[in-house]
């Protein structure tokens, strides 16, 4: 299934649940039907809601749709600066291997020039 025909799929039926969800309140605030048009859109609501919970794991369990994990961007962000810096050159390495033997204390006393203390993860 494409990604796209999917996020049609998945958006028509959010915004049913939207349409159901206010078509209720507005038989609550009107007292029409005397509650049977609220109680009938908000079943329809949890109807659509079982039913699209249902098909994103049928999606799911065909395999059609593969889950991501919110993860990923940071890691990918997180090697593009790993080949960044390595791409620098021995220039960098210099500086780090003088800052890597430093205690939390001389890094707070040396500070940098805007003010902010930049640890690096171990």
């Amino acid at each position: 299934m494409s990604p796209v025909l999917f996020k049609i799929i998945v958006f028509c039926f959010l915004a049913l649940i939207v349409f159901n969800l206010f078509h209720g309140l507005y038989f609550l605030v009107t007292g029409k039907e005397k509650g049977r048009g609220t109680v009938r859109a908000l079943s329809w609501r949890i109807g659509l809601s079982a039913f699209l919970f249902f098909l994103l794991i049928l999606f799911k369990l065909f395999g059609w749709v593969e889950p991501h994990s919110l993860k990923q961007p940071l890691l990918d962000a997180r090697q593009e600066q790993i080949s960044a810096m390595n791409s620098e050159g021995e220039e960098n390495t210099k500086e780090q291997e003088e800052e890597e033997g430093k205690t939390l204390e001389e890094i707070q006393q040396q500070g940098s020039q805007d003010g902010r203390i930049r640890l690096k993860p171990q």
